[in-house]
This record gives structure tokens, sequence and C-alpha cells, in this order.
């Protein structure tokens, strides 16, 4: 059986996987974790207090920004999930991202100074978030905060190079296949169940952000169902055979024993 710590995403390998129902990422687990710790934060409550504020509720649809605000926070997702959503150029709606738990957003906004995509929540779900400004108060901890944002930007950039090969696959069943197992390996990596799980986004989401029709989503899962790879039940979800999955894609990794 292929190992998903194989696939390039955290290289904060997880443990033991949470349960389905926790769905809340550990602190360690967390793409802010880094930050906090080199920062000094979490020996330090009263600035860690004044930097980053932790557990922010979300309801499902609920905003967590909008498009063209100005940027404020860099947000790291605690539990739930989240979508960066807008516009493609024919005024379609377009899912751009998806933002599981360990997941941080908002980095692209530092340059511009605002945010360029709209990001609702899925389903219930909590965040924590970094007041920027307040970083001038880290002092000489300023440098390891840099060196760590340097780190979760570049494994934001892994991200991207994944949705580059997710629509550079030729067909439907391909794409669906390779999401699912980007799903499943970010899920282990951040120490959440990644083999049954259930899916936080509607077909029409996946449709969404794969560049498909949701008729077409439904049927390549169905192809999957029948090829014996996946299970799945409404939005609940069991990757079956993860080497038939592996093969589906046509992608080259090395399997290893686990």
């Amino acid at each position: 059986m292929s190992d998903l710590n194989l696939f390039p995403l955290s290289a904060r390998a997880a443990g033991q996987a949470a349960t389905l129902t926790s769905q809340e990422v550990a602190c360690d687990h967390c793409g802010m974790f880094g930050m906090c710790e080199e920062a000094g934060l979490s020996r330090e409550p009263q600035l860690l207090e004044q930097v980053v504020s932790r557990r922010t509720a979300l309801a499902r649809h609920d905003e967590l920004f909008h498009a063209n605000d100005s940027f404020q926070h860099i947000y790291a997702v605690k539990s739930g999930a989240l979508a960066a959503v807008g516009e493609d150029g024919k005024g379609q709606r377009k899912v751009f991202s998806f933002y599981f738990p360990g997941d941080m957003l908002g980095l692209d906004a530092i340059d511009s100074g605002y945010y360029d995509s709209t990001v609702v929540a899925l389903e219930k779900s909590s965040v924590c978030k970094l007041d920027y400004a307040n970083v001038a108060l880290l002092g000489e901890h300023q440098s390891s905060f840099y060196h760590q944002l340097i780190y979760a930007m570049s494994n934001r950039l892994r991200l991207e190079r994944w949705t580059s090969l997710l629509l550079g696959t030729q067909s439907t069943e391909q794409r669906l296949a390779v999401f699912m197992l980007y799903l499943a390996s970010h899920l282990k990596a951040h120490g959440l169940a990644h083999v049954e799980f259930r899916l936080p986004m509607t077909r029409s989401d996946i449709a969404d952000y794969l560049g498909m029709a949701m008729e077409t989503v439904s049927r390549a899962f169905t192809s999957l169902q029948k090829r014996g790879v996946l299970v799945v039940q409404g939005r609940n979800t069991r990757i079956s055979d993860l080497e038939g999955l592996l093969a589906v894609t046509g992608l080259e990794y090395p399997s290893v024993s686990v």
C-alpha cells in the first residue's frame, strides 16, 4: 500500500490520525504553529493574546473575508473547511481553493494589501488569526517569525503545483482521483482521519473547482466506485483501494509498506 505521506504536502507528518468526528487539528499540526512557537508566543501568553486570536467560530456560509477587503490578518483553519470563491473570466462562479484543518490563508494578500477572493465556510468551522500589524511586537523574535512565514508560503506553493497537476490531467476520472488523493494525503499530514471521512464540499463545489459540470463529477464518482477504489454514500467517503486510486491517476510515486 502506498504511504500517503509521499505526496508533496506538509513536511510536518502526522502521527495517530484523529477521529473523524473531532475534525480539529492539533496545534502542532497547524500551519501557524511554527510561527507561534519560533516567535516565542507559546512561552509568553500575554504577547500571544496581542498577536493571535484563537478559535474564531464560523457558521456554514459565513464569510471570513471578502474580495478586495484590506489585508489585516493571516488565518489558520482549526476545524471545518473553507473555500475561496469568485468569478472566472466568463462571469461564472469559480472555486479557486479549498482550505482544510491546518491550512493557512491570506498569505497572498501580504504584497498587494488586499484579499483577492472571498473565503466562505463550507461547514461549521473555526480559525485562528494572526494580526499582521502586531508582528512588530515580537521584537527580537521577528526574524524567526519571518523564517516560518517563508516556510508556510513554500508549502502553499507546493499546493499550487498540485493544482496545476490536477487541472492538467486528461480525463474527468483522473482529475477526481488526483483530488481525492490530495485530500486524503492532506488530512493524514495534519493528523486527521484520511481513509474514511466526510467531504465538506458539495458535488457542485468540486465541479466548480475542477472545471467540470456537476453531472460529470457525479459520473466520475460512480466510475471510481465501480472500479472498487472508492466507497461513497452521500458525502461519506472511504478510500477502499489506495493503489487502485493511484493507478487511475497515472501518476508514478514509489510504493512502500505501511
